[in-house]
């Protein structure tokens, strides 16, 4: 009889491409990076074919782990649909989530609404705001979950996906290459600005502050508007925006990841449950908040 694919091992596998590397991988799944490399030896003599690719930088899929990802994706979603048919124990009390406006404008309103038709008994209350406000409010126990975008090459917390931050302008105006830099920034507290202020001192370049924010749907408009170029993400960047890159004098893209962090405290059934549905709400999109990263 064929040995069957273990839905630990896909799972692993899955974990590895979403996070590029065996050792957050093995963070993320609470396994050891040792485990991680068995069950993926494991995996690869199954399919009697490599899976990944370990080249420079993050682990990617080769074209057999591409077919087994397509595969791997839903199989796990179907598992999880189907463990959480079964917890028929009601939850009550409440949750408290705080998430990028970006995030929370596109996969929190399906996490919500399947939630609540699971769990009618619990409170869910939602703050949107930068993640500078949201690591404070994490930090001063006024959370219990948060969705953020983590400084480059900060660790914990469960990754959910990866985004790349990079400069952007408007593909209808030239405002990129005026004499004096006009740039769109958050308020202070966040990582964004002092990255965009950091590349501007390393640029040279000339620059005035033309716009500030505190959400990143404001900085998008200003961007599209031409007022200013900007920090976006992939995931944040409107269709008549494009990234400036090298080429165009600005420095190189940097990857981050969006995580989900807990607070220590927040062990209740109803935190649990709702970091249960965020996780399952991005597996299940197959990668699309993420497919232009």
């Amino acid at each position: 009889m064929p040995a069957q694919f273990e839905s630990d091992l896909l799972r692993t596998f899955v974990a590895i491409i979403d996070t590029g590397s065996f050792t957050l991988a093995a963070r993320q799944i609470g396994r050891t990076q040792s485990a991680v490399s068995m069950q993926m030896k494991r995996l690869e003599e199954l399919a009697g074919t490599p899976l990944l690719l370990r080249g420079d930088g993050a682990v990617r899929p080769s074209d057999a782990g591409e077919k087994l990802l397509e595969d791997a994706r839903p199989i796990l979603t179907h598992l999880e649909r189907v463990r959480a048919n079964f917890d028929t124990q009601p939850i009550d009390g409440t949750v408290r989530i705080g998430i990028l406006a970006e995030y929370g404008a596109t996969f929190m309103p399906r996490i919500l609404g399947r939630f609540a038709e699971s769990n009618p008994q619990v409170e869910v209350t939602v703050k949107c705001a930068h993640s500078g406000i949201l690591y404070d409010a994490l930090e001063r126990d006024e959370l219990d979950l948060a969705v953020v975008l983590d400084r480059p090459g900060q660790k914990g917390g469960t990754i959910l996906m990866r985004d790349r931050t990079f400069w952007a302008t408007s593909k209808h105006h030239k405002v990129h290459k005026h004499d004096v830099l006009p740039v769109a920034l958050f308020d202070p507290g966040c990582w964004w600005r002092d990255w965009a202020l950091d590349t501007l001192r390393r640029m040279k370049r000339p620059y005035r502050t033309a716009y500030t924010s505190d959400n990143n749907f404001n900085l998008k408009a200003a961007v599209s508007a031409g007022l200013a170029v900007g920090a976006l993400t992939d995931s944040m960047l409107p269709t008549d925006c494009r990234p400036l890159l090298p080429a165009d004098g600005f420095p190189k893209p940097v990857n981050s990841n969006v995580t989900l962090r807990k607070h220590p405290d927040a062990a209740s059934k109803a935190v649990s449950a709702m970091a249960d549905a965020i996780r399952f709400e991005v597996r299940q999109s197959n990668g699309a908040f993420s497919e232009r990263g």
